[in-house]
Order: structure tokens, then C-alpha cells, then sequence
């Protein structure tokens, strides 16, 4: 027998409501996250909480127990509920937590194997669970436990260090810096800091550290640790170079004595104590970079990639093209110059624009450096821009490399309004203007005509006429000539551009002293030195140092008590 099933419309309209409930619950359905959380560092016979936690209902839990452990209590179960809104719907979520008591039996580091437990009938595996065990201090006469709280304060109770990931790096090769403090306790308070100021090196913070104390082993003891500052170093100059003291002063909470409690009890007593503790100075060892440097090397060092590309290869006259330079990889990326490129004579090209996007990090600096030269074609024909080269040291094999891009070849057009055009850029160069307009207005107000006393023809007046457009325009074009010829001029570019560079960075340095940040006030002091010195003098920014400054200032006889005076600015900066 068949039958057949009619469903009417109210009956579609709850369908429907079925289904899309099932789709949202999916929707908002959390993928299943099950982890295992300890202490990275505990001493011997310290208690502590091995913890694992899954985002839903759980059950049947279990975990192998390792024999590295005592464990004294648990597993302990509990649960708690959220409630979230999502479009307008209330999901309420779930979560699990199981929790053990455990001692370390012995001093090492030890791995706790996965935990499992059921969440709706699928079986899910927790991570390993690595927990280090340290002897810690020695025990009290008494044998009972010592508290980390130190009795008085010695120098191993509290101090800091500047650590260095490298002893001994090449000049402008990036090394981290990390200040660190070192406390027993927790009950620190920490009033004011003093950075080093990091003479003879380019800095960038990097932001990714953490912002609480946590627990380090530091020589088989247990420390709570703090990081003040991670940074990315450059060092500029050759030798050895010291890095100053970092200075902290804080308030710590020590114990002093013992006093009796509410209930006539015997407990520690504890007073608050403000103390400076300075780090150790530094030194690092600065190596000169081999003597083979390419041609085309401008001081990049690092692991470096270089992608050039243009913008169009046909176009007009006075129509813009643009040549895109993109630097990307790991290294001293914001000190890298422009690379030297031969554009063709008949092209006016602008300064480069700069597109940084590069970031600090415990690997260095990482990311991208892209110029962006735009050129506009003065006249028609082929044109090309031979290949050009990108030079780098890498550190890790110690040796240049260099990168060659493709040359590139351009066809120009006559613009259709280029006829009886002069061109007149003598102004600004994001500006450009045209005269000589052979069409004007038709004077259409009312006039009066007035008979010429003589003839305008064969006068003085008639031949200057004819002469002056004449001669202007033979010195537009030996103007526009030279300046053609002066761009292709890297070293006469560079000079012209030393004082304007300069300023630049004296106004920049104006604005860090109001703002009172002394480091970058410096620092930018320094680099319009070492830019006005190497434009001027025409020395890659890498090649300077103080020897070469003077030998080079000495040529141009410039007076010994001056040569005093900027060495001293030199080494103040």
C-alpha cells in the first residue's frame, strides 16, 4: 500500500524553522580545545597545580601518571558557564577543568604525557606538559620549606643584567639586546628606570615582550623575572663598543624579623625597603666588513631580496612612470639608501618615495623597503634604463652577494599637445606648467583705435622682439640640458643635497628635544653628521668612521681646533 504525505504550508514554515536552528547551533558550535598548563620552573618539593581544561562538557577523563611526580591530590573537577551574544542570540558556553596537586621528586626537566577525555562521544588528546625541577634554596634548620621571600636583601635577591645575543657582530649587523631584572619576590614595586643610552648604535624596540613577572631558572634557583625592553641594535662604528649600566629603582618588600599574629602566633615580619640596583656594563666587539666591496654595495647587510618593476613601457611625453624598487627579507632595512640607476637624460625623475614596512622582533628587524622613483619623459623615442645591481653582506656566510635586475626599455610618444610646447620646471617638480599657448582669448570689450605715429617695422624695438623669445628659448634648453646632465650625476646630486638632507634632520632632532626624548635626539643628530659628511665628502654612509672623517676634513685644510670641536660632537652624539 502507498501512501502519500501532503505538507501544507505551516508545516514547510517549521521545517524551515528546524533547519535553521540546526545551521545556527552548528554555526556557533566552538571547535573543541582541550590543554595542560604548569609552572615552566618549580623547586624541589614545592606544591603545585597541573591543570587541564576543555571548552565544553566533559568525561571520562584520564592521565597517565609519570614517576618524576608525587601527585598528592586531585584530579579535582570543576565547571563553569558564559553566556555570549551573537547577532542578537544568546550561546551559553562550557567549560571543564581538572586539576592535580604535584611535587617534583627530583631535579631535571620532565615531560607529563597527554591527558584524554570524552566530549560527546569523540575521544580528544591534551599537549604535553613540560615542567623543569630546580634544587631552589636550602632548606631552614628547622627543615621546614623556605619561603622565596629573602631575609634582608642581598645582591642575589635582586639585580639586573643587559644580556646580548651576540659577544662579537660586524658593523651594522643587527644583534637583540634584553634588559632583564632578577627578584626572589613577587612584592616588588618599581618607581623609576633608567635606560642605557646605547651610544654607537641605531636602535628599534621590539613591542612583542611580556608585561608580567614570570618564573626563570637563573643558576638552579628559581626568579621572577621582568623584561623592561627588547631591542634590535645596530652598531655604527668598528671596535669595541660599551654598553652603560641600566639603572633601576624600586621598592621591594623583604622579611624583618618575626612579630606575633592575632592568635599569639610566631610569623615572619615584612617592611618595605626602596633600593636602586644598577646592571653590569657591557662590551661588544665591532668587526670591520671585508675589504671586497662591490661597487654596488651601500651598506644593506642581512639576507636580502630585490623585485624592480615598472609602472607602463609605453607612454607619452610629460605623462608620469613610475619604478618600483622593493627590498624584502631581514636586516638593517632603515638604513638602506637608494640604489644607484642610470635613468635615461631625456627623463626628469623625482626623488624616490619611501615605503616602509618592516618590524622588530627577537629575529631582527623583518619585513620590506620599497623606492618609488617617478620619471616623466621630456621628449619622444626609445629609451632604456639598463640593468642595475643590489649588493648586500650576508652575515651568515660571510660574504657580498649581489642582485641583478633586468633592464627595462620604454617607447615615448609625441603627446598631442607637445607641438610648440616649452616645458618649464623650474619651480616645483609636482608641478609642472607650460607656456607658449599660440591660442588666446578674442578681446571682446570695447575698445579704441588709435593711429601709430610711425612705422613698428625695421625698429629696435621690432628686432628685441624677435631676439629675446629667441634667446630665452636657447637658455630654457642649455638649463634643461645641464639639469638632465647634473641628475645622471649621483656624486653632484648628493652634494647639492647634503645641506637640504641636514635640515631635515636637525628640525626632526628639534622636535625629540621638546618632546624631551633624549635617545632620539641624539640619534638624529648623529645621522645628519654622518649624512651631510657622506653626501659631501661622497663616502657610502658605511665606509664612515672617524678616521676617514678626519683624513678626508683634513684634505680640505680645515683647522685642527675645528677637527677637535666635531670629533667631540661626534662622540657626544
Amino acid at each position: 500500500m502507498n501512501y502519500k504525505i501532503t505538507i501544507n504550508n505551516k508545516m514547510k514554515r517549521l521545517l524551515y524553522i528546524f533547519i535553521i536552528t540546526i545551521l545556527s547551533n552548528s554555526a556557533f558550535s566552538q571547535k573543541v580545545n582541550f590543554t595542560g598548563s604548569a609552572p615552566k620552573v618549580v623547586a624541589l618539593s614545592e606544591q603545585f597545580n597541573l591543570t587541564y581544561e576543555v571548552n565544553d562538557n566533559a568525561r571520562s577523563f584520564n592521565l597517565t601518571k609519570t614517576n618524576d611526580f608525587n601527585f598528592w591530590n586531585g584530579p579535582s573537577q570543576s565547571n563553569s558557564t558564559s553566556t555570549q551574544i551573537y547577532n542578537g542570540k544568546a550561546v551559553t558556553t562550557t567549560s571543564t577543568t581538572f586539576t592535580y596537586v604535584l611535587t617534583g621528586k627530583k631535579v631535571g626537566k620532565f615531560t607529563i604525557p597527554p591527558a584524554t577525555v570524552q566530549v560527546k562521544g569523540k575521544t580528544y588528546k591534551s599537549n604535553p606538559v613540560t615542567v623543569e625541577v630546580v634544587k631552589g634554596r636550602s632548606a631552614n634548620k628547622s627543615g621546614n620549606k623556605q619561603s622565596n621571600e629573602p631575609v634582608g636583601l642581598s645582591d642575589d635577591d635582586l639585580f639586573t643584567k643587559v644580556l646580548l645575543s651576540k659577544n662579537t657582530v660586524y658593523q651594522g649587523q643587527h644583534l637583540i639586546a634584553t634588559i632583564k631584572v632578577y627578584s626572589r619576590t613577587q612584592n616588588i614595586k618599581f618607581l623609576d628606570i633608567k635606560l642605557p643610552s646605547f651610544n654607537g648604535f641605531l636602535t628599534q624596540e621590539i613591542e612583542d615582550r611580556p608585561n608580567t613577572l614570570y618564573r626563570e631558572n637563573y643558576n638552579g634557583e628559581i626568579y621572577y623575572v621582568g623584561i623592561f625592553k627588547k631591542l634590535v641594535l645596530f652598531p655604527q662604528r668598528t671596535g669595541t663598543i660599551t654598553i652603560e649600566p641600566f639603572q633601576l629603582k624600586c621598592q621591594v618588600s623583604i622579611q624583618s624579623g618575626y612579630r606575633r599574629d592575632f592568635f599569639g602566633r610566631r610569623v615572619p615580619g615584612y617592611k618595605n625597603m626602596a633600593v636602586t640596583i644598577n646592571s653590569p656594563s657591557r662590551k661588544l666587539k665591532v668587526l670591520p666588513l671585508p675589504d671586497n666591496k662591490p661597487a654596488s654595495f651601500k651598506g644593506a647587510i642581512g639576507s636580502l631580496n630585490m623585485k624592480a618593476s615598472i609602472s607602463k613601457t609605453k607612454a607619452k611625453t610629460n605623462e608620469a612612470i613610475n619604478l618600483k624598487v622593493k627590498l624584502t627579507g631581514s636586516g638593517n632595512l632603515k638604513t638602506i639608501d637608494p640604489i644607484d640607476i642610470k635613468f635615461p637624460a631625456d627623463f626628469e625623475v623625482y626623488e624616490p618615495k619611501l615605503k616602509n614596512n618592516y618590524k622588530a622582533s627577537d629575529s631582527g628587524v623583518n619585513g620590506s623597503k620599497t623606492f618609488d622613483w617617478l620619471m616623466i619623459p621630456r621628449h619622444a623615442g626609445t629609451f632604456t634604463i639598463p640593468p642595475f645591481q643590489f649588493s648586500y653582506f650576508d652575515v651568515n656566510k660571510k660574504q657580498y652577494k649581489t642582485i641583478k635586475s633586468k633592464g627595462f626599455q620604454f617607447s615615448i610618444e609625441k603627446s598631442d599637445d607637445d607641438q610648440n610646447t616649452t616645458v618649464v620646471s623650474g619651480f616645483s617638480k609636482e608641478d609642472v606648467k607650460f607656456i607658449g599657448k599660440d591660442i588666446h582669448h578674442i578681446k571682446t570689450n570695447k575698445f579704441k583705435l588709435r593711429k601709430k605715429a610711425s612705422i613698428f617695422y625695421g625698429t629696435t624695438k621690432f628686432w628685441l622682439s624677435l631676439l629675446i623669445p629667441l634667446l630665452l628659448f636657447i637658455i630654457i634648453l642649455i638649463i634643461q640640458r645641464k639639469r638632465a646632465k647634473e641628475n645622471t650625476n649621483v656624486t653632484l646630486m648628493r652634494n647639492k643635497r647634503a645641506n637640504k638632507e641636514a635640515s631635515k634632520r636637525l628640525k626632526a632632532a628639534q622636535g625629540f628635544l621638546k618632546a624631551e626624548d633624549e635617545n632620539q635626539f641624539y640619534q638624529e643628530i648623529l645621522q645628519a653628521l654622518y649624512g651631510y659628511l657622506s653626501d659631501k665628502l661622497n663616502i657610502p654612509v658605511a665606509d664612515l668612521t672617524k678616521k676617514t672623517i678626519i683624513e678626508k676634513l683634513s684634505k680640505y685644510k680645515i683647522e685642527n681646533s675645528d677637527l677637535i670641536k666635531f670629533t667631540e660632537l661626534l662622540n657626544n652624539c
